[in-house]
């Protein structure tokens, strides 16, 4: 993340809630500068997200980081 998109600050969040597990992360890197393309690395995680019935979105703006929210259900 430092290497591609200027991190210098993650963050990452695990929250229970009615049998959902909710996993926030974000950062304050660059942000993605055009529509979200998912790539390896992201389809990848996309894929194994949805095999066990969870949900992956994603979160960007140019110059304001990039946050993704994660729930599985438990």
């Amino acid at each position: 993340m430092k290497k591609y998109s200027q991190v210098s600050l993650e963050l990452i969040g695990f929250d229970l809630e009615q049998n959902t597990l909710k996993i926030d992360c974000s950062d304050n890197g660059i942000g993605f500068t055009e529509k979200l393309i998912l790539k390896n690395g992201l389809q990848n995680a996309e894929n194994r997200i949805q095999t066990i019935n969870g949900i992956l979105t994603f979160d960007s703006q140019t110059n304001k980081g990039f946050k993704a929210k994660i729930l599985i259900p438990k």
